[in-house]
C-alpha cells in the first residue's frame, strides 16, 4: 500500500488501494489493478521478444553454416566432350542405327 496522487484530480495521499479518490471519486484501486497488469503483459511481452531473438540468433547461425558447408563442397567438373561422344549410350543408339 502505497500513498499517490489521484490521476484524476490530483489530490496527493491518497492510497493505491483506496476504492476511490475521496476528492473525485476515481477508481484509484482499479486503477492501479489496470497498472500493474499492463507492466506484467510489457515485461511478459520483453521477455518473449529477447527468446524470439536469441532463437532467431541460433537459428541463422545454423543456417550459415551449412551455406559455408555447400560453399566447401567439390565444384561440378565440365563434362568431356569426346567422353560423351564414346559413352554406353551414344554406341547403343549408333548400333540400333538411330
Amino acid at each position: 500500500m502505497a500513498l499517490v496522487n489521484c490521476p484524476e484530480c490530483g489530490k496527493s495521499n491518497v492510497s493505491d488501494s483506496a476504492k476511490s479518490c475521496p476528492e473525485c471519486g476515481y477508481g484509484i484501486q482499479e486503477h492501479f489493478l489496470r497498472e500493474k497488469s499492463k507492466q506484467k503483459i510489457a515485461e511478459e511481452k520483453r521477455d518473449k521478444e529477447e527468446r524470439i531473438a536469441t532463437i532467431s540468433k541460433s537459428l541463422e547461425a545454423e543456417l550459415n553454416e551449412k551455406l559455408a558447408e555447400v560453399d566447401r563442397l567439390d565444384k561440378p567438373k565440365k563434362p568431356n566432350f569426346l567422353k560423351c561422344l564414346f559413352s554406353l549410350e551414344t554406341i547403343c543408339l549408333f548400333s540400333h542405327g538411330l
